[in-house]
């Protein structure tokens, strides 16, 4: 593995390096402030879920309404005022029809498609309507196939203190891909509460089956940008090992257990230069003669009034995805980040004077103090309580949940 580590870093890497970048998404494009538009985001899935985002966005010098929000950087706004249903369906060029599910409403509708029968055959098309009479189309789409995840390994950086993860692919004859992922990790708090303050009874109990422990934890989440990459400049049509995410190894995603589902997908030639475009103007690296985002042409047009902009390219394609699991219980490679030292306080009678212990306790909870372990004091053969912060004993605190996902392999 080291081996073919080193080689894939010299051969990608240098291929790669200029091309390879991210976008945020939803993407916020230096818009012409003269006419409204919609802006679509979304990719066709072919053999899967399909979701696609609409945005109506107004100039801010012709919105009435005060209830705006910026969206860009040239004056454009999402008028939250502005009150349009969506409706659509994605089109087979055998007049197959997959209707949207629902319809959106508001200023950012999301449709949904289930395309996870439509065979890759056939090209086709997103087609849009609006409560205003509004229709948007898409060009005819030719459906991508999809690349062959080879393989999802994550390498260890000691010298970067860094967990890197890597992915090794064939392309399948294709040259651009975007990817995205998703992030699941279970951690727990810092430390483990034996017990929890009753409010209503002014009790401490210990935790019980009724009153579970906030130790063990799950979070989620979404990739917040979309990466493309190109493999023109390539010979082969594969590669080894192309590091594509990190993260640091005092991280809580690493504490326990971490799983990462990639999604791959080829771009087409023309909705390669869009983004890559897009990239390059967002991150400041586009030249003089580069486009600006309102002069990129996207494959959506309205066919209703043609002076209406539209932002935005809809790929179609077959994803790709794997999964990858790390335990730290096997690589031990987490280390715990340095927090310093944990105020903890006692609930002595005399540390707080003539209050009596509910008083105390209350006062312990109003600053954010819950129970942690309960001591015993030699000398007067009596036992009083340890309470710790909040967020060293409940794993809720930085966001995460005590519903474990329905396919998560550990169970606290």
């Amino acid at each position: 593995m080291a081996a073919r580590h080193i080689l894939s870093r010299i051969t990608v890497l240098a291929a790669f390096v200029l091309v390879l970048g991210g976008c945020i998404y939803p993407f916020e494009p230096d818009l012409d402030s003269s006419v409204d538009r919609i802006v679509v985001e979304g990719d066709i899935h072919i053999g899967g879920q399909t979701q696609v985002v609409i945005s109506h966005v107004t100039p801010l010098q012709r919105s009435s309404s005060g209830w705006l929000t910026t969206y860009g950087s040239s004056g454009y706004y999402s008028d939250l005022s502005f009150a349009e249903h969506y409706d659509g369906y994605i089109e087979g060029e055998d007049g197959t029809r997959v209707e949207a599910s629902g319809n959106a409403f508001g200023v950012n509708g999301i449709l949904n498609f289930d395309t996870s029968a439509l065979p890759d055959t056939q090209r086709y098309r997103l087609h849009l309507s609006t409560s205003s009479g509004a229709i948007y189309e898409t060009d005819w789409l030719e459906v991508l196939s999809a690349p062959s995840i080879d393989e999802l390994s994550y390498i260890p950086d000691h010298d970067r203190d860094e967990l890197n993860i890597a992915l090794s692919m064939h392309c399948q004859g294709h040259s651009h891909f975007r990817w995205t992922y998703d992030e699941t990790w279970e951690y727990h708090a810092l430390l483990y509460a034996y017990y929890y303050y009753d409010e209503d009874t002014g009790t401490v109990q210990a935790h019980d089956i009724d009153h579970p422990n906030n130790y063990w934890c799950w979070r989620s989440r979404t990739s917040p940008a979309i990466k493309i990459f190109s493999t023109a400049e390539q010979i082969e049509d594969r590669f080894v090992d192309l590091e594509f995410h990190r993260i640091a190894r005092s991280d809580e995603r690493l504490q326990v257990l971490y799983r990462i589902t990639v999604h791959l997908e080829a771009l087409s030639e023309d909705a390669y230069r869009y983004w890559n475009n897009l990239v390059n103007t967002s991150q400041g690296q586009g030249t003089i003669f580069s486009p600006t985002p309102s002069e990129m042409v996207g494959n959506i047009r309205c066919l209703s009034d043609p002076s209406v902009g539209v932002t935005g390219y809809i790929n179609c394609a077959r994803q790709a995805d794997a999964v990858l699991y790390y335990d730290n219980s096997i690589e031990r490679f987490y280390v715990a980040p340095k927090t310093g030292d944990i105020e903890l306080l006692d609930d002595l009678g005399e540390t707080w004077g003539s209050m009596d212990l509910r008083q105390i306790w209350d006062l312990l909870l109003r600053r954010n103090y819950l129970p942690y372990t309960l001591q015993a004091d030699e000398l007067s053969l009596s036992t009083y309580y340890i309470w710790a912060p909040r967020a060293c004993l409940d794993c809720r605190y930085s966001g995460g949940t005590r519903t474990r996902p329905a396919d998560w392999p550990n169970n606290h």
